[in-house]
């Protein structure tokens, strides 16, 4: 579970003088996120779907907003609940698992053990999240010590892009892990009209595109594929130094 090995993690990890060491109780090499993905056999005992106790949480009320789907207010609630997911950079994930329940849902009941899932892959499955965490702590250090504010406000924009993206991809190996294993629940108890029923509300919530979060997107996506604004800020005022002018950040596209 990502969220509760996060939690260890950063109990683990404290700062020294400037410098971020681990616990000398913490792995070398920490696990990276894991990246699971499923041919759900029915039946079969060799099945990679092992029962899991955060299933006990998700399967019971999924089950019954299945078999309540077509009761207008059982659809309302879900569909506010979907249009609370949209204020969320999770939004990303609804086109997700929206497909995927469609995908599932027209597979025959006769076919069923040989639907397979496609996990998803807009994130970064093998993140080092030991790695990641101490990059932040380090973020803030040098944020500590910054007295410029427009040196201030890129390492502010680093450090919520690092954050934002530790908890995108922890998120989607989540889903990736869990998934596959609640379509397996919902198939065995034949509820794959329920499956269609829930993947065309989603479509209904998402027609309408919401960019109230896009700043939040692109910073999170820069981090995730190394953009440093402040390391560009830094070369930047380089640059200008040299030529002998002052630099602003307004001047540059950071």
């Amino acid at each position: 579970m990502f969220f509760e090995r996060l939690s260890r993690m950063m109990e683990t990890i404290s700062l020294d003088k400037g410098t971020v060491e681990e616990d000398a109780k913490s792995p070398a090499h920490p696990p990276k996120l894991p990246f699971i993905s499923w041919n759900l056999r029915r039946g079969n005992p060799q099945s990679n779907v092992v029962q899991d106790p955060r299933l006990e949480a998700v399967v019971p009320l999924l089950l019954r907003r299945c078999q309540a789907s077509r009761v207008e207010s059982v659809e309302q609630k879900m569909k506010s609940e979907l249009e609370s997911l949209l204020q969320t950079p999770s939004a990303r994930l609804l086109a997700h698992i929206r497909t995927t329940f469609d995908n599932a849902a027209r597979v025959a009941p006769a076919e069923q053990w040989s639907y397979v899932y496609d996990g998803y892959a807009d994130y970064d499955s093998q993140l080092n999240t030991h790695s990641e965490i101490q990059q932040i702590q380090e973020l803030r250090v040098k944020l500590d010590v910054t007295e410029d504010d427009d040196e201030r406000r890129t390492l502010e924009e680093d450090m919520t892009g690092k954050i934002l993206w530790l908890c995108w991809c922890g998120i989607c190996a989540e889903v990736d892990q869990l998934l596959p294993m609640v379509l397996d629940c919902i198939q065995r108890e034949g509820f794959n009209w329920a499956l269609y029923n829930i993947s065309h509300l989603v479509t209904s919530i998402c027609a309408a595109p919401n960019n109230d979060q896009a700043h939040l997107q692109r910073i999170m996506l820069d981090a995730g594929v190394g953009i440093s604004k402040h390391r560009l800020f830094l070369s930047a005022r380089t640059t200008k130094n040299a030529q002998g002018t002052n630099y602003s950040p307004n001047e540059s596209n950071l």
